[in-house]
């Protein structure tokens, strides 16, 4: 009961204290503020998933496929379960994770990386045309100590309480 107290509580701390950058596909200055330290990090959009779901294989060879993560999640999407979905043209949530490094994974994420599995989103034009959002929230701010099964449950509890994003591994 104490494991699920303690993560319930980081898990409020996400929601109302996670740092919010929007991404400029332009320029890759929005990640100059982000700390290179353990943490949580969300992103969102507001891409509707068919377009999403159009999107070109990517470059990298660890780069995420987008199109076949959202084809891998179709039974999830027909029933409405556990998969969160778009609203309206409102921003959702596409992917969670928890790293070592935010500013490191944010520019992974951002730029892609050969040696690391990440979304690389600067690679695809389309995303450009719509709204990208990166949420963060480092262990620190937290006041507890950081530790991977730390981080690791805290993701996973994220996801429990609030549904698995498309793009996240499942």
């Amino acid at each position: 009961m104490k494991a699920k107290k303690f993560i319930n509580n980081i898990l409020k701390q996400i929601k109302t204290e996670s740092i919010c950058k929007s991404i400029d596909f332009e320029d890759g200055s929005w990640r100059k503020d982000i700390p290179s330290e353990p943490g949580w990090y969300f992103f969102k959009t507001n891409t509707p998933i068919k377009v999403l779901k159009s999107m070109s294989k990517p470059a990298g060879i660890n780069h995420y496929n987008i199109s076949a993560k959202i084809s891998n999640k179709n039974y999830l999407l027909k029933n409405d379960i556990l998969v969160i979905t778009q609203s309206n043209n409102e921003l959702f949530f596409v992917y969670n994770g928890e790293t070592i490094n935010l500013k490191a994974r944010a520019r992974e994420h951002y730029d892609g990386h050969d040696k690391t599995y990440c979304l690389a989103l600067k690679q695809y034009d389309k995303l450009k045309n719509y709204d990208w959002q990166f949420h963060y929230l480092p262990v620190s701010n937290t006041g507890y100590q950081d530790h991977k099964v730390l981080r690791k449950s805290v993701e996973q509890g994220w996801r429990v309480n609030n549904g698995w994003p498309i793009l996240s591994e499942s």
